[in-house]
């Protein structure tokens, strides 16, 4: 009996068996042939034999053949998870750490990790990188600071300490226009871009001075009261929260109903520009604004007698007592005195701050009674009626005095009419008639004033025209030297000494040195006018508010803030209303409406550390360095 592989069957037995007489197993079930025929098993099935499970991992022989894994073994690849286990899982019965994150199998499948992904939360880190750093491996963000603990790794910050966080903070994981870090400031979501749900990104919502943790606070709002809703401002491009920024410009001086306020005024204040008495209490708006009333409230107007003193506002101020002050009444002698006849009680200018002595307390030519009834400060010398607005020759003080409406270049005074609004001792028309300029003391600039010359018989409009004695010989007239503060008899002492004028202002060294000014610059303080410029013209060289303020145009802008701007100075119509020189959110001309104490050209005019714009949006003083939002 031939048994080619001694399995203990012959091999003709075998060829009757369909079995290998080659090959002890022929089923690969572990058991020889032979060894199953005996004991009446099938050679061929192996799944069919003595021991179907050598193991006892519930795997057949057959299963385990082809999932590679060892029958003799119970678990092939010892991570603890039996082969059987792992056929019934997305594990790998052959693989203790399925997808190699550093973890074995049988710790992710009882834990709360994915043992079939290497980075469960996705943040970039393998979950057995983080266990082992004691990150949390099925948070993207453990600490929760709007950094992936996969990016905090890279850059070396500690993805568990909401405190530290990358060095760049440009990142904006949302895309919302926010960075993250600004969003952990301001309490919003670094990973949504709608934190309140209101349909506004956060960083629009930001942009527009909305709150966006509101949902209630969104663009539909008009912020800044100007007519015009935040979204259709959006739309068409202007910012919702400049009340001088709107869709449509009109012209910025026009006052269609003619009460006094032009209308982009009165859409500031929130009165019509249609109807001359918003509140119809038979004011007139621009009454009220110009009396302290407001021109929305129907009870608030000038027959209110403040002071409770029997007299209404308007006959206290007709008579020049103080409609504030119940010890001022009209006709009483004991406090209406009026010593220097200017029009003001000396009760009222001693409250007020002015001289009652003194017609003129600012030496700025005109009257403190006129300022005061025309809305100017009687105690500032660059506070006074100057401005033209309608471009007519006129300023607005003479055609207020002569009755003409000064928002109207047709309605203008009479030819030969007084006034003088530069107050060089020519009145206006006269100026007019002599083509001197009536808005500028010294039209030819050589250092006289209009009236001065007209006076002595020189020409006002040829700067080599003018008085020109000089007692001292030393090229410069009496007049000038004493103006500027030098010698008049003194040859040695004038305005360019010839010693040296370092910065070529036209104001020599031992000059500036006098004056506090910088020898080595000609504008030390900065206002865009020469040092020796502001000396010759009675400014000062050392005040950057203190300059010239020529308006040759009209438009009620002083030549250098169009400077300054780019318009032109000689064309009325092309002024700096929309600039917003200190970029704090107010237009210049809205810092000018508020009130003269705001400036213009700082962005916080208080230093408290908060801008003027942000200030003045929250309702609180601008110009109160104690008061903020």
């Amino acid at each position: 009996m031939i048994d080619t592989d001694g399995d203990g069957l012959s091999d003709s037995r075998e060829r009757e068996l369909g079995t290998d007489p080659t090959v002890r197993d022929t089923d690969g079930d572990g058991s020889w042939d032979g060894t199953e025929v005996r004991n009446g098993y099938d050679p061929t099935d192996p799944d069919h034999h003595p021991l179907p499970d050598p193991d006892n991992d519930g795997l057949s022989y057959s299963r385990e053949r082809d999932l590679g894994t060892d029958p003799s073994k119970r678990d092939t690849d010892g991570d603890g998870l039996g082969d059987g286990v792992e056929a019934n899982e997305p594990t790998s019965p052959t693989a203790a750490d399925t997808d190699g994150d550093g973890l074995d199998d049988r710790r992710e499948v009882r834990g709360p990790t994915d043992p079939t992904a290497r980075d469960t939360d996705g943040d970039g880190l393998s979950d057995g990188l983080e266990v082992s750093e004691g990150f949390d491996p099925t948070a993207k963000d453990t600490d929760g600071d709007g950094y992936s603990d996969g990016r905090e790794y890279t850059f070396g910050s500690d993805p568990t300490s909401a405190s530290d966080y990358p060095p760049d903070s440009s990142v904006d994981s949302d895309g919302d226009g926010l960075t993250d870090r600004r969003e952990r400031s301001i309490g919003t979501d670094p990973n949504a871009k709608d934190t309140d749900g209101d349909y506004y990104w956060d960083g629009d919502e930001v942009r527009n001075g909305e709150n966006p943790l509101n949902p209630n606070d969104h663009p539909i709002r008009d912020t800044d009261n100007d007519g015009f809703t935040n979204t259709q401002e959006l739309r068409i491009g202007t910012s919702p929260t400049d009340p001088n920024d709107f869709p449509y410009h009109p012209n910025p001086g026009q006052d269609s109903d003619g009460d006094g306020l032009s209308d982009q005024r009165e859409r500031n204040i929130g009165t019509d520009p249609n109807a001359k008495d918003t509140d119809g209490d038979y004011y007139w708006d621009g009454d009220e604004v110009r009396n302290g009333e407001s021109p929305l409230n129907p009870n608030d107007h000038p027959i209110r007698d403040t002071d409770n003193d029997g007299y209404t506002n308007t006959e206290e101020l007709d008579s020049g007592s103080d409609p504030t002050d119940a010890s001022d009444v009209p006709g009483d002698s004991s406090v209406d005195a009026d010593a220097d006849d200017d029009g003001l009680t000396d009760s009222f200018e001693r409250a007020l701050g002015t001289d009652p002595n003194d017609k003129d307390t600012d030496g700025d030519h005109y009257w403190d009674g006129d300022e005061v009834r025309h809305g100017y400060d009687p105690t500032d010398p660059r506070s006074r009626p100057v401005r033209d607005s309608d471009g007519d020759g006129y300023t607005n003080v003479v055609e207020i005095e002569a009755g003409t409406d000064p928002q109207d270049p047709d309605s203008h005074p009479a030819p030969g009419s007084g006034g003088d609004s530069d107050g060089d001792g020519l009145t206006d028309q006269e100026e007019r008639s002599l083509g001197t300029d009536p808005n500028d003391k010294d039209t030819d600039g050589d250092l006289y004033w209009d009236g001065d010359e007209a006076r002595h018989g020189f020409d006002p409009t040829n700067s080599g025209s003018h008085p020109v004695r000089d007692s001292d010989g030393d090229g410069f007239t009496n007049t000038v030297e004493i103006r500027i503060g030098t010698d008049p008899l003194d040859v040695d002492e004038h305005p360019r000494h010839s010693s040296s004028d370092s910065d070529g202002d036209g104001l020599s060294d031992r000059l500036e040195a006098k004056h506090g000014t910088d020898p080595n610059d000609k504008d030390t303080d900065g206002d865009l006018y020469w040092d020796g410029d502001e000396v010759f013209h009675d400014y000062d060289p050392t005040n950057a508010t203190d300059y010239p303020h020529r308006d040759l145009d009209g438009d009620g802008y002083t030549d250098r803030d169009e400077a300054v701007h780019g318009t032109d100075i000689l064309n009325a119509s092309s002024a700096p209303q929309w600039a917003d020189s200190d970029r704090d959110g107010l237009t210049d001309s809205r810092e000018r409406n508020i009130t003269s104490s705001l400036d213009p050209f700082d962005a916080d005019t208080d230093g408290d550390g908060v801008t003027d714009g942000v200030e003045w949006l929250a309702g609180t003083d601008p110009t109160n360095a104690t008061e903020t939002p």
